[in-house]
């Protein structure tokens, strides 16, 4: 279900009827709720709960400067693209990409490096209490 944000997207763009812009509304509305709750549980599937905090925070700040970008970026879209329909098709497109990418990810082996960098990293982060 998580791929409803990108069919919604494309579904938006072609849509020329009140029922497919209603699919669009409810498909995207559970798609998007669905993202909250997988996001929620992601972080300590993948890493564990010691750093649940940390890790949440860098995805927020990722997520909010992605947000923050995306006005300018589909302004941008909107002069290189001849209308709306093709730039709704374009970030459909992108989300079918991030939901690719995102079913690829495995998690990481337990004793991996890249594990190890981003736990040493949060443990160095950690404010000292005196």
């Amino acid at each position: 279900m998580l791929g409803g944000l990108p069919v919604s997207l494309a579904i938006f763009a072609l849509a020329d009827q009140t029922a497919a812009l209603l699919l669009f509304a409810l498909l995207f509305g559970v798609a998007n709720g669905l993202v909250t709750i997988v996001r929620g549980s992601l972080v300590p599937e993948y890493f564990g709960r010691r750093h649940v905090g940390r890790i949440s925070g860098a995805m927020t700040a990722i997520s909010l400067m992605a947000r923050a970008s995306a006005p300018l970026l589909t302004a941008w879209l909107l002069i290189a693209l001849p209308g709306y329909r093709e730039m709704l098709l374009v970030l459909a497109g992108v989300g079918t990409l991030a939901l690719v990418t995102f079913a690829l990810a495995r998690r990481p082996a337990t004793g991996s490096m890249s594990l190890r960098r981003v736990t040493a990293a949060l443990s160095a982060s950690r404010p000292t209490r005196h």
